[in-house]
């Protein structure tokens, strides 16, 4: 198996291909030590493997609410299975170093080149986030695509997005940090390049958006506040807002938009046709909503996993801080900032700052400014499933 990992081209007949060339001298040795590296990881992972599935029985829940699942594999209509699954789908732990544990199992699994694939789902409080996702048409390359979304912190959308959070929360105008997590590649699923990033605010906790169940609409959660989705639909206000001033560098940004993704429908709903260079399509909300329903699970995936089958796996990207802005008028907005770029984490406390499953319910709400707010912003905050029933 391993000489064929090396000498791919060789025939099935014993003795057909020759190793021993004028090179063997070379060769040889690197055959030998190929061999021996694919037998320390095979052993390593035989280890790694015993003690993640193990992890995994000894941790399933039956709750749907529990904090992490599977996923439900939308080409086979059941929870995602692979070597270390369970039938249950569902695991909690009963103590941060339970999670802990499971945070160095995922690392090593993606050193080992079998990244898990685990959904954290969101706890009743967490740090802010966005998913930001775009999808490119044909022969539009990666890099493109990510130097138009979220590569660079100096980016039009990332100031943009850094200039709407700071509106809320000005209290962080001397140092707003963010962690950014990159899956950028092509989607199996999609057949089409992508730009995919996740935005971590660690500073700022917020409260989730929870659907009803259709059964009860009285248990529907949103006639509170759900501050994250009133803060993404704030973003995505000022977006579409900034974007419609002809010149302007969101109209600018947008139209490369339009071109590098090829303008291609995303979703039709109540007569309206959304682009997948639509601010709402980017700025996905459905990882905002926390699904009741277990076979409709929602989230965020952990970092350094995977999605089923698509060979993506989340990595960590860099951390900034956005402080000093050096305009707050319309005319120039975004404003520019001063940026820095912090230091790198440990693998595992990457893995943490990108877990929205990690419980802070003894965690304050993060004081805000609500008055900022953009008034349109309030006005979308309607249950997907019982559409703001009173």
């Amino acid at each position: 198996f391993w000489l064929k990992h090396l000498f791919p081209d060789s025939s099935s007949s014993p003795g057909s291909h020759n190793i021993f060339l004028p090179n063997s001298h070379f060769i040889l040795p690197h055959t030998f030590w190929y061999i021996t590296f694919c037998l320390d990881k095979h052993a390593k992972m035989e280890d790694h493997g015993a003690e993640t599935k193990t992890w995994f029985q000894d941790h399933k829940r039956p709750s749907p609410d529990a904090p992490l699942c599977f996923g439900y594999d939308p080409d086979t209509h059941e929870y995602y299975t692979d070597w270390y699954t369970t039938p249950e789908g569902h695991y909690g732990y009963d103590s941060l170093e339970d999670l802990d544990h499971l945070y160095r199992l995922v690392v090593q699994s993606w050193r080992l080149e079998c990244p898990l694939v685990l959904l954290a789902r969101q706890a009743p409080r967490y740090p802010l986030f966005f998913d930001i996702d775009l999808t490119g048409k044909p022969g539009v390359s990666i890099d493109e695509m990510d130097e138009l979304t979220c590569r660079f912190p100096d980016g039009v959308l990332m100031r943009s997005i850094a200039a709407s959070v700071l509106e809320l929360y000005p209290q962080f105008n001397n140092g707003l940090e963010v962690c950014v997590f990159t899956s950028s590649g092509f989607s199996t699923r999609e057949k089409a390049p992508k730009s995919s990033f996740h935005l971590v605010f660690p500073q700022i906790i917020v409260n989730r958006a929870r659907k009803c169940f259709q059964e009860d609409l009285d248990s529907c959660e949103n006639r509170e506040d759900p501050r994250h989705l009133m803060i993404l639909y704030h973003v995505v206000c000022n977006l579409t807002v900034g974007s419609s001033y002809e010149g302007s560098p969101l109209a600018e940004l947008r139209e490369t938009l339009l071109r590098a993704s090829g303008a291609h429908v995303a979703a039709e709903e109540n007569g309206q046709t959304f682009l997948s260079c639509d601010w709402n399509e980017m700025i996905d909300d459905r990882p905002v909503w926390h699904e009741p329903d277990p076979l409709s699970a929602s989230g965020l995936r952990l970092p350094y996993t995977d999605k089923p089958r698509e060979g993506r796996p989340l990595l960590p990207a860099a951390r900034f801080r956005y402080s000093n802005p050096e305009s707050e008028g319309d005319e120039d907005w975004p404003p520019r900032y001063q940026i820095d770029r912090l230091a790198d984490l440990d693998p595992v406390e990457w893995v943490r700052q990108g877990d929205i499953s990690r419980p802070l319910e003894q965690v304050a709400l993060t004081s805000w400014n609500k008055e900022a707010l953009h008034p349109q912003a309030q006005q979308e905050l309607r249950c997907p499933v019982c559409k703001g029933t009173e």
